[in-house]
């Protein structure tokens, strides 16, 4: 159990690292983005990466959600996922490629090259990062996030500074930093050499698309909660209206950083420790050191936020400061409770995933429609943060089905609580930081006095019984 928590962090450590860089080159790139871009070619750009977004699962059947699942369950062979999942990308593509002509004959849409274009690109480069994590190369799967950010910065100053492309320089920009990550990946990892066509991959590939074909529907649903709102606000608004919307949740990658490098190291590890006898043990104790982490951590963020928005939202997007609160408390939602999600991978329940996301985007859908025509953006944020807290308490009840934890609620929800004193306080009144700030110190104090140093404590003490354990086999060797 100790080695399981050891190569947890040591998982987290690396993808930290990964993500975090990522994160912060992204997150430096948003004053190019605003100031190259007006509102309304930003929404129009972001709004057909978002739908390559929605594709991309569709059209590789999620299957690289079973590349890495079946690569740590060794139940089949590298070189046979290897070319399994490569036979399916070259039928994909195929089948990308009669779709997308159909939808540029019928619906005479603008962007169906560049559409395809990021599509493919994207599929290529999650599907590769994947395997390489399935196979345990954690550095490499992190430094291929650095290499993608890296491209994307340099791209998007050539085509969007010097070459001044505009809406088409933004998207040819983020397919050729994908592109560029998925050649390194192939080179780095010699993934070439995993590659072989004659070996007969069919059982595998069969085994996997049943454990994949649920997670079409839940990929699908993931997108509609986070990418619908986006949509409908174009059918009640404007370009321009969604372009301040999608530079708002921009801010958010400053929580979705961490999320996702926990989130990768939680699958991967909590997937290690599924035969393990006292799994139910290994998983209350991370969880609730990890909600104390997030929530901690959350409080500060929030603090900070304000600082953080006048860096990013330059010009006419500054006036979306006012969504910021709650679109960081709904981040944080989500990157604390995503733990469950990853239960459902581990434990091979991904049918069980399925009812989670559909009431998400259900409700979703249902208060958009209700609250855009109203609220216009705060129809959106309100509408994402609700389904999100539907789902919550639906994953909460459905995992206690099949794993048991023991969640400390009773430490956790003080700080449940302090967080959204913290968001509305900041919503009302954006300027006031002093009790946002007092109240961030109170949770890591309370947090520290609540959990930590009993945990430090049981270090310690497990520390000097290891000690004093040394000494008396030295003095029976005497």
């Amino acid at each position: 159990m100790n080695q399981g928590a050891k190569q947890l962090i040591k998982d987290i450590f690396v993808f930290s690292m990964g993500t975090v860089m990522t994160k912060l080159i992204q997150f430096l790139l948003m004053p190019l983005y605003t100031s190259s871009l007006t509102t309304e070619a930003y929404g129009a750009a972001e709004l057909v990466n978002n739908l390559a977004e929605f594709f991309y699962p569709i059209l590789t059947l999620s299957a690289f959600e079973a590349v890495l699942r079946f690569l740590v369950g060794k139940e089949y062979g590298e070189k046979t996922i290897a070319t399994a999942g490569l036979k399916l990308m070259i039928l994909s593509a195929g089948g990308g490629i009669v779709l997308f002509s159909i939808i540029d004959l019928i619906g005479n849409y603008p962007y169906t090259t560049q559409l395809f274009w990021i599509t493919y690109t994207y599929a290529l480069k999650t599907m590769l990062s994947f395997f390489v994590r399935g196979k345990g190369y954690s550095k490499l799967f992190a430094s291929s996030g650095i290499i993608n950010a890296i491209c994307l910065a340099g791209f998007s100053v050539l085509f969007l500074v010097i070459a001044d492309f505009g809406t088409n320089g933004y998207l040819y920009a983020i397919g050729l930093s994908y592109l560029c990550t998925s050649v390194y990946l192939i080179a780095a990892g010699k993934i070439y050499r995993d590659i072989d066509l004659k070996i007969r991959c069919r059982p595998a590939l069969a085994e996997m698309l049943r454990f994949s074909a649920p997670l079409i529907l839940y990929n699908i649903g993931y997108w509609l909660i986070n990418m619908s709102g986006r949509y409908v606000l174009l059918l009640f608004t404007s370009y321009s209206v969604v372009g301040m919307y999608i530079a708002v949740m921009k801010i958010s990658s400053v929580i979705n950083m961490f999320q996702q490098a926990l989130y990768a190291a939680l699958q991967l590890n909590n997937s290690r420790m599924f035969s393990h006898k006292e799994r139910e043990k290994y998983y209350s104790d991370i969880f609730n050191a990890y909600t104390v982490i997030a929530l901690t951590a959350g409080g500060w963020i929030l603090c900070f936020s304000p600082i953080l928005v006048k860096f990013t939202l330059k010009n006419e997007f500054y006036a979306g400061h006012v969504y910021i609160p709650v679109v960081l408390l709904t981040a944080l939602m989500e990157c604390i409770f995503s733990f469950y999600k990853t239960l459902y991978t581990a434990c091979k329940k991904t049918r069980r995933a399925l009812p989670s996301m559909v009431i998400g985007t259900l409700v979703n859908l249902l208060l958009c429609m209700m609250f855009v025509p109203m609220f216009e953006i705060w129809g959106v944020v309100l509408a994402s943060l609700i389904s999100t807290l539907f789902q919550i308490i639906y994953r909460i009840w459905d995992v206690r089905h099949f794993v048991r934890m023991k969640v400390c609620w009773v430490r956790l929800i003080p700080g449940f609580v302090g967080i959204g004193v913290q968001t509305v306080l900041l919503t009302t009144s954006w300027n006031q930081t002093i009790l946002p700030a007092v109240i961030a110190i109170c949770l890591s104090i309370y947090f520290f006095f609540a959990y930590f140093r009993g945990l430090l404590q049981s270090l310690i003490k497990s520390g000097a019984l290891h000690v004093r354990s040394k000494k008396q086999n030295i003095k029976i060797n005497d």
